[in-house]
């Protein structure tokens, strides 16, 4: 939903704001979808925002460089996704260090909307939530969708005779 800047008797529109994180998983990836088509629909800003796996002040030199490539190569697969998919929306990337909840949570406070995709934790807890998406669920200030793995992406097991 558009807000309006009402400072000093101003009536500015600020386009919606949505964020949707991102760590190269399919669910997030199937999140990003979703977040884009949304974007269309809201005529909103699309925030792809990739949360590193381990804050770059703790990382060696020449562990640094790997991780770095690793991440900007997730980061850039969203990015072309989301631009080939929403030529006409507005999209910016952003890199924040972990804890993933607590940097999506910040991220978005002010957001009108945040996704996330659940990885779950296998096939005995498919049910469940992932610790991200569980924790955001918890302590997000924004609307939260969190969009579970595919169903035909599942393992299937036959049980023994």
């Amino acid at each position: 939903m558009a807000t309006e800047n009402q400072n000093a008797g101003v009536r500015e529109a600020v386009q919606p704001r949505i964020v949707v994180g991102i760590d190269g998983s399919p669910t997030s990836l199937d999140a990003l979808e979703w977040a884009v088509r949304e974007a269309r629909l809201r005529k909103a800003t699309l925030e792809v925002t990739h949360v590193t796996f381990v804050p770059h002040d703790v990382l060696e030199l020449e562990t640094l460089a790997e991780f770095s490539q690793r991440e900007r190569s997730i980061i850039d697969t969203a990015l072309a996704k989301a631009k080939a998919m929403g030529p006409d929306i507005r999209i910016i990337s952003r890199v924040a260090d972990p804890p993933a909840a607590k940097a999506l949570v910040d991220i978005s406070k002010d957001a009108d909307l945040l996704v996330v995709g659940s990885r779950g934790l296998g096939l005995f807890k498919e049910f469940t939530l992932g610790s991200v998406s569980h924790d955001c669920s918890r302590q997000a200030r924004c609307p939260l969708v969190i969009i579970g793995s595919r169903t035909s992406e599942r393992e299937h097991v036959t049980p023994p005779a």
